[in-house]
């Protein structure tokens, strides 16, 4: 028996109460929403994916943490959403939200009578250039961990996330993008966006994502332009690696307080 609209509302109403906590009742979350972090800004995306006429299909979220973006993706319009983090502590935390979101969509698609308006896939690994295993450090400030080692030094001299100490090393899987989409339900075509954000495994993720590549319309991506881990790759050499590929970067913040630049890169039209 279908259910009485008002009791939808109601609980379309505790839904958005509860996932909404789950965000703002963390502080660090809390600050980059409200604060001048451009990667977790909710008006940021659909700018820019008008401006270049990205008609959004599906996203690669890479570097997923707790899922911070989840929304901004969904209202942005993905409709198939892949998300990645190899810490198991971060992972249920990521799983806890999935779910909350998973039930509003679907009280949303008992209120329009329809299917689920997104779904979403999350798989526990890091992202590299080959499927296996390897060493990864984890920080006190979980958003810096890596498998590449953290520079202490580095990060002392920065304004923010000062605090790289590495609390322990984890061995975790390690998967390609493209076998990550090929061992998903999805096909490699249902997604035209890249999401990059894997501190310091950015071009090893590239490398490993040749046939995804031919269906991305657009990437955003982290990089190091302060030498925050050990045996980084230069930003000219993952520059080059995406240019290549027939991108433009479109966009670009160098911000010196992180050490980082956020690059926005869009594929030609032939």
């Amino acid at each position: 028996m279908p259910k009485d609209i008002y009791t939808i509302f109601s609980e379309l109403a505790t839904l958005k109460q509860d996932l909404f906590k789950s965000y703002f009742e963390d502080q660090e979350i809390k600050e980059f929403f409200l604060g001048e972090e451009i990667a977790y800004d909710f008006f940021f995306y659909p700018a820019i994916f008008r401006k270049y006429q990205i008609k959004p299909r599906g996203a690669l979220y890479f570097g997923g943490h707790k899922g911070e973006l989840l929304l901004q993706f969904i209202l942005v319009g993905f409709t198939d959403i892949i998300i990645v983090e190899p810490v198991p502590e971060l992972f249920e935390q990521l799983q806890v939200k999935i779910e909350q979101i998973h039930r509003l969509l679907n009280c949303y698609g008992d209120l329009i009578n329809d299917k689920p308006i997104s779904s979403i896939e999350a798989v526990q690994c890091a992202v590299s250039n080959e499927n296996g295993s390897a060493e990864f450090h984890v920080t006190s400030n979980s958003y810096i961990g890596s498998l590449f080692k953290p520079n202490a030094k580095v990060f002392e001299e920065q304004e923010i996330f000062t605090d790289a100490t590495v609390n322990k090393r984890i061995i975790v899987p390690t998967r390609t993008v493209d076998s990550i989409i090929k061992q998903s339900s999805k096909n490699f075509s249902d997604f035209n966006f890249l999401y990059l954000n894997t501190q310091g495994a950015e071009l090893q993720a590239l490398e490993s994502a040749e046939k995804t590549l031919a269906h991305i319309d657009c990437i955003y991506l982290e990089k190091d332009i302060a030498p925050r881990y050990e045996n980084l790759n230069s930003v000219e050499e993952i520059d080059r690696f995406i240019l290549e590929r027939n991108f433009v970067k479109e966009w670009e913040y160098l911000d010196e307080r992180w050490g980082v630049a956020f690059s926005f890169y869009v594929k030609t039209k032939t």
